[in-house]
């Protein structure tokens, strides 16, 4: 069986992909993720490392940087 091709970071058996990116062909599931998309066009990185400050659009990014920069640190 074929499954359905899918644009990086879009799932499509998933929630419907409800809202549109105005700067790009992105579509997200939740106000949320189309947020964190859109930190991608502009400069703002909301989220920081505690231990070297570190910047990023995500949370889940600063956590995975984290885990790999600074192990013995949690």
């Amino acid at each position: 069986s074929s499954s359905p091709i899918t644009t990086k970071g879009q799932q499509t058996n998933k929630r419907p992909l409800r809202f549109q990116c105005k700067h790009c062909d992105y579509k997200a599931p939740s106000t949320s993720l189309m947020q964190n998309h859109i930190y991608r066009h502009t400069d703002l990185t909301p989220y920081a490392c505690a231990y070297c400050g570190h910047k990023s659009t995500t949370k889940s990014t600063i956590m995975v940087h984290i885990e790999l920069c600074h192990p013995n640190m949690e």
